[in-house]
């Protein structure tokens, strides 16, 4: 009985056939492990959990760890040309050294927002080590892109990711491919990542169709619309994780559905940075896989999933509550894979969920409360 702890009592979100439902239930937690519901032994060391409730916590499919030094921008004239020209001068103003140092400030700064704010998993690139130290769920993804700052990365080819795959990939951390932006790389960029592919990496992310510029300038490189250049080179399947799509097409958008591919949103980076946000009626309608993520704080000013959800509602009010809460916690939990994480509470999860002294009438009156900001909560962790 080494590890184990009995939680008495507690007001438990569930899913059940497909609908959330709140039920009184006991639950025995074991090595941070849920092992069983509504077990009894009064030998086993228990907690009264009767006046709380739990839910899932969240994970969020794309953030950036290196931004929280940009934080403190401000302005409402901001676009995504602007802000790359503004941190690429600071980025070169540094020395390698000062550089490394204030990522690593950076990375830091946003695990402990991450985890204050409710979320117990990310996809970022060279998150591994850091979400090992802090034992984060994680996607961890080996980065490709023609960029100064970590061009050397792709430099090192495929001998370069299976290290980093071989260094990282256990039990929380899921490596994959950390492409950027397609119109950021070029052919040879795109057949390294199929060869990342072809050695298990487990994902691949990148932006897609950001901004009218990006946009434009994936087409004048590729002469082809971006998500079929994904497709041509095998890199659109149900591993695929497409950041943004503001600007992707109709086509596009029913050639991701074929593939099974994920659409990783970002509601108020895509307000900050003046762009449109994707196409959420289409989506819909086409039953796309879609989650709700941050970007990094500079642009996306808060790694608060709930902030994030608010923002795409009021641009696309029809989406509910619960359709929200799904996008960051079970979508999400779909693309990172493990049993460990569902993005549900039930057996065999971590224990890893959300804990609010506050009970509810019924489910609508949770969400309610939990998206109108009436809820403080902490994460559960034993």
């Amino acid at each position: 009985m080494m590890n184990l702890i009995n939680l008495i009592g507690a007001h438990v979100l569930l899913k059940i056939d497909e609908n959330y439902k709140l039920e009184r239930h006991d639950l025995l937690i074991q090595n941070n492990t849920i092992v069983a519901f509504d077990y009894h032994n009064q030998s086993i060391p228990q907690i009264n959990m009767e006046k709380c409730t739990f839910f899932p916590a969240f994970f969020n499919l794309h953030c950036h760890l290196g931004e929280s030094i940009f934080k403190n921008i401000s302005g409402k004239n901001w676009t995504l040309d602007k802000y790359l020209n503004y941190t690429n001068k600071i980025n070169q103003n540094m020395s390698v050294v000062r550089r490394q140092a204030e990522w690593e400030k950076s990375s830091l700064d946003t695990i402990l927002a991450l985890k204050k704010e409710g979320t117990v998993g990310f996809c970022a690139a060279r998150s591994a080590e850091i979400c090992q130290k802090y034992s984060f769920n994680n996607m961890s993804g080996y980065p490709i892109m023609n960029s100064e700052k970590l061009i050397e990365y792709k430099e090192k080819g495929i001998e370069g990711f299976t290290n980093y795959y071989k260094k990282n990939q256990n039990e929380l951390c899921n490596v994959g491919v950390f492409f950027h932006s397609l119109y950021k790389n070029d052919l040879d960029s795109l057949k390294l990542a199929y060869k990342c592919l072809e050695n298990n990496a487990k994902f691949l992310s990148v932006h897609i169709s950001e901004d009218a510029y990006t946009r434009n300038q994936e087409l004048k490189a590729y002469k082809k619309e971006p998500v079929y250049i994904l497709d041509d080179f095998g890199l659109l399947n149900n591993n695929t994780i497409l950041v943004h799509c503001g600007y992707t097409s109709k086509k596009e958008l029913e050639l991701i559905k074929r593939r099974n591919s994920v659409i990783a949103i970002c509601p108020i980076s895509n307000l900050f940075l003046n762009t449109q946000l994707a196409d959420l009626n289409y989506i819909e309608e086409l039953g796309i896989n879609w989650c709700i993520a941050t970007d990094g704080l500079a642009t996306g000013r808060t790694f608060s999933m709930i902030k994030q959800a608010l923002a795409l509602k009021m641009k696309y009010p029809f989406l509910s509550y619960e359709k929200l809460f799904e996008k960051m916690t079970e979508a999400p939990a779909k693309s990172y894979n493990k049993c460990s994480f569902t993005g549900r509470i039930e057996l065999g999860t971590q224990a890893n969920f959300l804990v609010t002294k506050n009970i509810f009438k019924d489910e609508s009156h949770f969400f309610y409360n939990l998206f109108k900001g009436n809820l403080n909560f902490m994460l559960f962790h034993y």
